[in-house]
């Protein structure tokens, strides 16, 4: 729905340029953003709370940062000293963190202001937020990360902070029509931020470009490694994995329309077949999840049972089937199949794939299944999904575009030569 969209929002790029030229002070960059918010988010009800303007100025560094007077939202799983955090959950409200989280720290520290806590699901994993698809607000804007990547779609902050345990950066980042991005396991410090899974969490970075997600990212994950010239040939590879059947007709349109394009344009692109069995990695990803979300969850469901929800507690109590030594045997079977994965990979720059099973589900009761993300996610492969497809309805589709262990510099100069190449939104539209 275009009310809840705001088409003039400045890029990252553009506001951190205009703010170091002296072309618009933080104070001006702030109050627009607030605006925006504030004529906006109560139909969108991306953020949970927002932070007190002149909190925001004060903290901004005397000699000013990389990212000097940009604004960015945090899911309310970041620990924020200056901002309650209660993790979507009813056992933690009103807490107030006495530090904040290792990543908002360096934002901060950059010249960053953080604008609000952007809502979530309870603790990052279910039952769904309030929010709604800014681009139909009767479909769902994806979870966990709902808030995030909804408050960047909708134009309210150039970029937000969000998780990824399974799918929670790269499906809503789909859902919503934006950028999503997750690099590997560690790249990005997650000290501060509620555990879910101790072997899976990951932070994630929403925005409208792959250049603002390379501003931001080159701030927190500073990286020396050499990418090839613009123009230098890049070598693709597609792939239908084991979920395929569960996609929706039009997303698989979508994606096949998308290979054929790029092959036309001229790029080096064919597909991969996966290793036998590599399905299997969904199922051992949820396996490991689950294990570890019932340990992570175990304070709050002795402490406070009735505060934590009824889906919640329900998942809790499923997990407690799961043993160690199915745990261990999980991590084997993935660990093998990354292996049968890594010669496969070696001849390409990346690897495509769908980011989601298709459009936005309708309805609020239900945020959209991770199926396509977890391999990738449990592989620690970095992953970034671009807004270049639409569904049968007109509502986005991301293509997500995989790389190698530790090779984001690589995977952000792939997308970006992809977002040239494909443009923005609906190049593979199917009617």
């Amino acid at each position: 729905m275009p009310d809840l969209i705001h088409g003039n929002a400045m890029s990252a790029v553009d506001t951190v340029r205009s703010v170091a030229r002296g072309e618009i002070s933080p104070r001006e960059v702030l109050a627009l953003a607030m605006a925006r918010i504030e004529a906006t988010d109560g139909a969108l009800k991306a953020f949970v709370r927002l932070a007190d303007r002149d909190a925001i100025l004060a903290e901004l560094p005397a000699l000013p940062g990389r990212l000097q007077g940009l604004p960015v939202a945090i899911k309310d799983n970041f620990d924020t000293a200056s901002l309650s955090t209660a993790y979507g959950s009813a056992v933690y409200r009103g807490h107030r963190p006495v530090i904040d989280a290792a990543v908002v720290a360096a934002l901060k520290q950059a010249g960053a202001m953080v604008v609000g806590k952007t809502a979530t699901t309870e603790f990052a994993a279910w039952p769904p937020a309030a929010t709604v698809n800014p681009h139909d607000p009767s479909h769902t804007p994806g979870g966990s990360s709902a808030g995030s990547a909804a408050s960047v779609a909708a134009g309210l902050v150039p970029v937000a902070f969000g998780t990824q345990t399974l799918g929670s950066v790269i499906r809503p980042a789909s859902f919503c029509g934006i950028v999503g991005f997750k690099p590997s396991r560690g790249r990005i410090s997650t000290v501060g931020i509620k555990a879910l899974s101790e072997s899976l969490d990951t932070v994630g970075i929403f925005s409208r470009s792959v250049a603002d997600v390379r501003l931001v990212y080159d701030v927190l994950a500073p990286s020396s490694e050499e990418l090839p010239a613009d123009t230098s040939p890049i070598r693709l590879a597609y792939c239908r994995d084991a979920n395929w059947d569960k996609a929706d007709a039009d997303a698989r349109d979508a994606f096949l329309s998308t290979a054929a394009l790029l092959k036309q344009k001229g790029l080096s692109i064919e597909e991969l077949l996966l290793p036998e069995g590599f399905g299997e990695v969904t199922r051992l990803g949820r396996l490991v999840h689950d294990y570890e979300m019932r340990r992570a969850l175990l304070p709050e469901m002795r402490l406070a049972p009735d505060l934590v929800s009824p889906s919640m507690r329900a998942g809790i109590e499923r997990a407690a089937g799961i043993s160690a030594g199915q745990h261990a045997e999980a991590f084997a079977e993935i660990a093998a199949q990354g292996e049968r994965l890594t010669p496969l990979l070696a001849p390409y720059d990346a690897l495509l794939t769908l980011a989601a099973p298709g459009e936005a589900p309708q309805g609020h009761a239900f945020t959209g299944d991770a199926m396509f993300n977890i391999p990738w996610t449990v592989l620690s492969m970095p992953a970034i999904t671009l807004p270049v497809m639409k569904g049968a309805r007109g509502l986005p589709i991301g293509l997500q575009v995989v790389a190698r262990t530790f090779e984001e510099a690589c995977l952000l100069h792939v997308a970006e030569r992809l977002e040239g190449v494909l443009g923005e939104k609906g190049n593979a539209k199917v009617a």
